[in-house]
Parts: structure tokens; C-alpha cells; sequence
């Protein structure tokens, strides 16, 4: 068993992991305006909320 008191040492290497993706370009027909309307009321909704 182990106490925190105890000093010990710990060596070794980490690999890095390595992760790819690739994201394809897409059209953004979106009405601002609409989503904008629609978005604040909810993002409002949210920082007011108690828990954040």
C-alpha cells in the first residue's frame, strides 16, 4: 500500500494521438435575420438561467 507521504518518481513517454478529418465546403443559405430572431430569445434564455 502506498501513502501519499511516500516520494516516488515516474518516467516514461506519451504518444501523441493523431486524429484527421476533413470537412467538405458547403453553401450557407441561411436568413440571418430570421435565425438571428429566433437564436437570441434562447441564447438569452440561457445565460440567465441559475445554473450558469
Amino acid at each position: 500500500m502506498i501513502s501519499l507521504d511516500d516520494e516516488f518518481l515516474v518516467e516514461g513517454q506519451l504518444e501523441k494521438p493523431s486524429a484527421f478529418y476533413v470537412l467538405r465546403r458547403s453553401s450557407t443559405d441561411y436568413d440571418w435575420a430570421r435565425l438571428d430572431a429566433t437564436m437570441t430569445p434562447l441564447v438569452l434564455e440561457s445565460v440567465w438561467d441559475p445554473l450558469f
